[in-house]
């Protein structure tokens, strides 16, 4: 018994170790087209088997009619291979190619393999068996071809029949085919669990991008066509979304165009992108039509999908209908552009009116009335402010009157008048700005308009946000940096750590800031916006309590 357990332990661990090598050195193709490539493969080896067995026949003067009949086996297996895609059921075909094979086996076992043919049949068929008919056939088909060669070595070394080979070169090549049908099954049964396992997992995943909110489409980069979709597809865009369509022709098909209603050329779609040119894309709108014709604005984002050794196998795409979310933001920021054209008119009529008040009558009011009429005066250009902060998020937003024409400019006067304009406002906190970093002139391409706007919003932040007694500094960077740098450096009250991240974000302003300092939280975010529409950047650093300062850089 225990010598019969260590048997067992080492044939299981030697055929193991040999079908997980098949298994993992097989390639790895969808169902499909992994089992075309298997009964390509052998359909090949047995029809130029079977060509080369009819001409050696007939070459050793066995007779034409011998060599013919293997010849036209051979011809069969071809025909069989060149229609093999056109059948509704393959399976017919691989069963077909299996008995031909056993029938030129047969053939062998009489007459003789040439030229080694015989080692094919003795070391593959078992094998092939298995691949091509499935575990159950495979089993009864290697059973009965087992016992056809036992039954031909029982009947030759009695006289019955007369083979090729003697009774025990026959039973020596079935000892040999037990061996390798033992393997095959051992292989087929490691295949069936994997494939049990795929399958497995492929409907999880299934299931899970079925529930997802969003669309989601997945790629091959070899076959260049979709190979998975989900429910949220479907939903999207109002009719089912079909596996198999290339990926080329995916935005025609479904009627997609760019934001700006530009018709897609295919190979600059996000997902043929991600697939062709290993390239991830952010965040896309799309514009689309369902079929009932109704618009909608979807959000799309593509990523590729890099096998073991970084080459791009495929590409997965997000798509999220954004529809509503856009409307809400077209009606949010047209009323916000309606409301803010209709203030600025009276405001700025209003702002007028007491200034000439002021200028006319205020050496004759008392001290009281005077102070009235300068916070009068201070309050409406505050409102003035922030109507002309509202109006440039509403352009900003809406894409509308808000371009950059850029020139070359020497910018060094735009930031001295910056800094004049708040001359005002920087000495009620007494606090001091100095440019003393900047050289005597610094030509940047940019709207001179844009330009001032955005370091208008820096240099401001920048005076409110310092200590009385503060001191601002206007610099650039020395050279090294990519494009040109500018700096804003304060040592005012700094920006705590967890609000970092959402400082750029509209009407947000840190918890840290004092009560007394008024903002609209919308400063950062339009300078933001400037700077990036002249292909630059604008980041920060910051420390609370110690100051804050922030590099524009214009390419």
């Amino acid at each position: 018994m225990a010598d019969f357990g260590k048997l067992q332990f080492f044939s299981r661990n030697f055929f193991g170790k040999i079908a997980g090598f098949f298994v993992a050195s097989f390639p790895r193709y969808e169902d499909e087209a992994r089992e075309r490539f298997i009964f390509y493969v052998f359909s090949w080896i047995i029809s130029g088997t079977a060509i080369f067995y009819s001409y050696s026949i007939y070459q050793d003067g066995v007779g034409w009619g011998f060599a013919v009949n293997q010849l036209a086996a051979g011809l069969l297996i071809v025909v069989n291979v060149a229609f093999f895609r056109f059948h509704h059921r393959r399976a017919v075909s691989s069963v077909l190619l299996t008995f031909l094979t056993a029938y030129i086996i047969t053939c062998a076992l009489y007459h003789g393999a040439p030229g080694g043919t015989g080692a094919y049949w003795v070391l593959g068929f078992p094998m092939a068996a298995f691949m091509l008919m499935g575990m159950r056939l495979g089993l009864i088909f290697n059973f009965l071809f087992f016992a056809y060669i036992i039954a031909v070595s029982v009947m030759g070394r009695y006289g019955i029949v007369s083979t090729y080979y003697t009774p025990g070169q026959i039973q020596e090549m079935s000892v040999i085919v037990v061996v390798y049908t033992v393997l095959g099954y051992v292989i087929q049964t490691s295949r069936e669990r994997l494939e049990t396992k795929i399958r497995e997992q492929r409907n999880r995943l299934q299931t899970l991008l079925d529930n997802l909110p969003v669309g989601v489409l997945m790629a091959d980069s070899r076959s260049g066509s979709l190979t998975l979709t989900n429910g949220g597809m479907d939903i999207i865009f109002g009719r089912p979304v079909t596996v198999g369509t290339a990926v080329r022709d995916f935005p025609n098909e479904y009627r997609l165009t760019r934001e700006n209603g530009e018709p897609y050329s295919g190979g600059d779609f996000p997902l043929f992108e991600a697939m062709s040119r290993g390239k991830s894309v952010i965040s896309q709108r799309i514009l689309a039509r369902r079929p009932d014709g109704t618009g909608m604005v979807i959000r799309c984002s593509a990523a590729p999908i890099r096998g073991n050794h970084g080459r791009v196998i495929g590409a997965v795409a997000i798509f999220d209908d954004m529809t509503k979310d856009y409307e809400v933001d077209r009606i949010k920021s047209e009323l916000i552009s309606l409301v803010s054209h209709q203030l600025r008119t009276p405001l700025t009529g209003l702002k007028w009116s007491i200034d000439e008040l002021i200028a006319g009558v205020g050496d004759r009011m008392g001290r009281e009335q005077s102070d009235l009429a300068n916070e009068a005066a201070s309050v409406v250009g505050r409102l003035i402010g922030l109507v002309n902060d509202l109006m440039s998020v509403s352009r900003i937003e809406s894409g509308r009157k808000f371009d950059v024409v850029r020139k070359p400019a020497d910018v060094i006067p735009i930031i001295g008048s910056v800094v004049r304009e708040l001359a005002t406002a920087a000495g009620k906190r007494r606090v001091s700005v100095s440019m003393s970093s900047l050289p005597e002139s610094l030509t940047l391409s940019v709207d001179g308009d844009r330009f001032r706007e955005a370091l208008m919003n820096l240099v401001h932040n920048a005076i409110k946000y310092s200590r009385d007694g503060g001191h601002v500094e206007i610099g650039l960077l020395p050279d090294g940096h990519e494009g040109s740098v500018i700096f804003v450096r304060d040592d005012g009250i700094g920006i705590p750590d967890d609000q970092q991240p959402r400082i750029f974000e509209r009407f947000f302003r840190a918890e840290n800031a004092p009560e007394d300092v008024e903002g609209t939280g919308l400063g950062l975010y339009i300078a933001k916006t400037i700077i990036e529409r002249h292909d630059g950047n604008l980041w920060f650093e910051s420390e609370e309590g110690k100051g804050t300062t922030f590099y524009a850089r214009f390419r």
